[in-house]
């Protein structure tokens, strides 16, 4: 399901946030908010109701923290900081490839993520829009 990916494209217009354009797309569905440590912040899960809505976001942003934190520490590991990759120095093309590269792979590992939550337990993590 990529609807959150459209959705929080056009979180950027005025008034909009994704949070708001997914629950108006899912108005069923309930809102629990949860603490993460790799993020760092609260997370708000848009869950479907039920009477394991608590439990199952609970499990849900243990699967999501995981997930994500692996995706962000694989990025990490694999390249450090900027100028430990070859190429770096002067912000040469092979390096900045490489490092484009990983990024694009980390998105779609954690767009996999959101996917992989949502069908599993049946809620969407929402990240906080950066201000």
């Amino acid at each position: 399901m990529k609807l959150w990916i459209g959705l929080v494209a056009l979180a950027g217009l005025p008034q909009c946030d994704a949070e708001s354009l997914i629950k108006r797309a899912h108005p069923d569905r309930e809102t629990i908010e949860i603490y993460s440590e790799a993020a760092g912040d609260s997370i708000s899960y848009i869950c479907q109701p039920g009477p394991d809505l608590q439990d199952r976001a609970n499990e849900a942003a243990v699967f999501f923290d995981a997930g994500y934190r692996e995706a962000v520490d694989g990025y990490a590991a694999a390249f450090g900081f900027p100028e430990d990759i070859d190429g770096m120095d002067d912000y040469e093309a092979p390096g900045m490839i490489a490092l484009m590269r990983a990024q694009f792979r980390m998105q779609g590992a954690i767009e996999d993520l959101f996917d992989e939550t949502e069908a599993q337990y049946a809620c969407l993590p929402i990240l906080k829009d950066e201000e």
